[in-house]
């Protein structure tokens, strides 16, 4: 008897925990803060709730009173038709839930349309502009160095890929490069813009006075 008294009230405690919730919830829909389908996983979890909590209630009542075996009947009936209705509920859950195909950080600041944004943090890709008479000297498959301004130390990558459009970056015509970065602890995040220079592989002195005359 003693345990099924605390079922109740630990099932009424949380029932007034997802009231709170839901309310919070409802009031952020209102204000088109979040979805209709955040909206109603709240509501349906507070439904859950309270049927969880009138099954609880329905057993401390058999204990207390000692039923009829017709009340027993009435009361397993009850607590059938809630239990598959909670069942119903589990799987309505499911269809509220995301599962992102990849691990990472949530990011918190969303537009209206969009329910939830993750960042895949485990590799890093550096967009790094070089310069188009420069571009010879740096190929897709070159490991290369990396000074960034603020960063200490160097950094290591891989060059994955080199446009093949030219764009205009102030004035200078210049080729955009992905360089995937080598994991390793830096303050490095995605978004971030930053100085910095690609140190190339060396070149013979008449490489480099061509590319003076370039410049």
């Amino acid at each position: 008897v003693e345990e099924a008294r605390n079922k109740v009230k630990y099932s009424d405690a949380e029932i007034q925990q997802k009231k709170i919730m839901f309310e919070r919830t409802k009031e952020l829909f209102n204000k088109q803060y979040i979805s209709k389908e955040v909206y109603d996983a709240s509501l349906w979890e507070l439904r859950q709730a309270e049927i969880e909590n009138e099954i609880n209630k329905a057993q401390l009542d058999v204990y207390l009173t000692g039923s009829k075996s017709e009340d027993l009947a009435v009361l397993k009936t009850t607590i059938d038709s809630y239990l598959h209705e909670i069942e119903l509920l589990k799987k309505r859950l499911k269809d509220f839930v995301l599962l992102a195909p990849i691990s990472g950080e949530i990011q918190r600041d969303n537009p209206m349309d969009t329910l939830l944004v993750v960042n895949n943090t485990s590799q890093l890709i550096l967009y790094a502009p070089v310069r188009f008479e420069k571009s010879q000297y740096i190929h897709e498959g070159d490991k290369v160095q990396i000074e960034l301004k603020n960063i200490p130390e160097e950094i290591s990558g891989t060059v994955f890929s080199l446009s093949k459009e030219v764009k205009i970056l102030n004035g200078v015509q210049i080729l955009y490069a992905r360089i995937i970065l080598d994991p390793q602890k830096n303050n490095l995040v995605p978004g971030l813009f930053v100085g910095g220079e690609i140190n190339l592989p060396k070149v013979t002195i008449t490489e480099y006075l061509i590319s003076l005359f370039d410049n």
